[in-house]
């Protein structure tokens, strides 16, 4: 238990703390107190020291750790000095003459507060690290299978081609192998871009697009998937000649999210509407489809993070919990909202509204 006085002398309060245990340094006001705020529990500060400049000089002060809570040892001073030395930074003020028993006290109780702080922040310094080292791996991960994959993904499209003319079921097969290698690549590309979303290492890049276009690139991944289901998707006509100012891969990987989920949840001979359309101060996308409505309980949650549509909807083993949040990220990032709504016909509406400089 270490105790830094600033003063001249410690006098008195140095013996009785040394009496109580307590290790002490005296120091006066001046650079020196850098090198000592580390090795300190408490500061004790002299009123004649410096007492309106202590504070500022021992908050100023950086190291690695939390700072020791200070306290004024003020001589028989009044309310309104005890009240300016509080409002000027001091977490005490104790006026001199004191009891030893009582000065003991009161630093024992900013030692303990202090060492509180101390585990606090080797606890935060340890997930911070522990944090690092996630996403570290993550990176990884995503690095090493994505190259994989993608000559996966490939091959089975060759393959596709060649055997043209195979057996139905063998035909089935592949279509179902180049769907699970696709949505293997999705939830890597997810994987990496939500820790980078979290950490605000991933930023929108805004730039004038052709939505029409847009739309047409991020339903065409779904549209082999959903002619397999029996369920059609069409690009509303309001789209057409539309342009907008946003990140075209941030938007086409949220649009290609919501349009996938919606062909997993629509049931065989329904319908995908996807749209955009001109807002007052903006733009909205809208991915709507005939599924069945999701409850309420459900829309408070369906953006939060690894939270997935209950078990017993067709399709719902497929969503990890990420496409979603995601989506909800990556609009943030866009400074945008993105919710659920319904229309007739249409259960379940996602809308997506992005602000335009």
């Amino acid at each position: 238990m270490r105790v830094l006085i600033v003063g001249q002398t410690g006098g008195s309060s140095e013996r009785a703390l040394e009496a109580a245990g307590y290790s002490t340094r005296v120091i006066a006001l001046t650079g020196a107190i850098e090198e000592e705020l580390a090795w300190a529990d408490v500061v004790l500060v002299l009123d004649a020291q410096g007492a309106a400049e202590a504070p500022r000089c021992i908050r100023d002060v950086v190291h690695d750790g939390p700072r020791p809570p200070a306290v004024l040892l003020l001589h028989g001073g009044t309310s309104g000095g005890r009240l300016e030395a509080l409002t000027s930074g001091f977490d005490d003020v104790l006026t001199l003459p004191i009891d030893d028993s009582e000065l003991c006290a009161r630093v024992a109780l900013f030692v303990t507060r202090h060492a509180g702080d101390r585990a606090r922040f080797a606890e935060g310094q340890r997930l911070r690290a522990a944090h690092e080292r996630k996403g570290d791996l993550a990176a990884l991960v995503v690095h090493d299978m994505r190259n994989p994959l993608s000559a996966l993904a490939g091959n089975l499209e060759m393959m596709n081609e060649a055997l043209a003319d195979a057996p139905a079921d063998v035909r089935e097969m592949l279509t179902e192998c180049r769907e699970l290698a696709g949505r293997s690549l999705e939830l890597l590309s997810s994987i990496l871009d939500v820790t980078e979303l979290e950490e605000g290492l991933l930023r929108a890049k805004p730039v004038e697009v052709a939505l029409e276009v847009l739309l047409t690139r991020s339903v065409r991944g779904s549209v082999a998937p959903a002619r397999g289901r029996g369920v059609a998707i069409r690009i509303d006509s309001e789209s057409e000649g539309l342009t907008g100012k946003l990140d075209p891969d941030l938007t086409g990987r949220v649009l290609e999210n919501l349009v996938s989920n919606a062909v997993r949840y629509t049931p065989p001979g329904g319908e995908i509407v996807v749209g955009a359309r001109r807002l007052e101060q903006g733009v909205m996308f809208t991915v709507a489809n005939g599924g069945q409505r999701i409850p309420d309980e459900e829309r408070r949650r369906i953006f939060a993070k690894y939270y997935r549509i209950e078990e017993r909807r067709a399709g719902a083993r497929e969503n990890r919990g990420l496409g979603l949040y995601f989506c909800k990220l990556a609009i943030d990032a866009h400074g945008g909202t993105i919710t659920l709504a319904e229309r007739p016909g249409f259960p379940v509406v996602f809308e997506v509204r992005l602000p335009q400089a």
